[in-house]
């Protein structure tokens, strides 16, 4: 099932990238890049634990499926 998702979401990058338009697809070297106006710099700080977890806390999961 896994090797199946992996060759369906290669098919639609390539079917995307084939107008040119926004991915490009490079079949000597087979990799994907981005189209050159909509390459940018994003400058990306990590969060700390504190601001990425914010749940509380978190159900039992034998609990819930009982």
């Amino acid at each position: 099932m896994a090797e199946e998702r992996k060759e369906h979401v290669l098919w639609l990058g390539r079917k995307i990238a084939s107008s040119n338009k926004w991915l490009r697809y490079n079949s000597s070297t087979h990799e994907f890049s981005v189209a050159s106006e909509y390459e940018i710099k994003v400058k990306v700080t990590p969060m700390t634990p504190v601001e990425s977890v914010k749940m509380g806390e978190l159900p039992d999961a034998v609990a819930i499926a009982a």
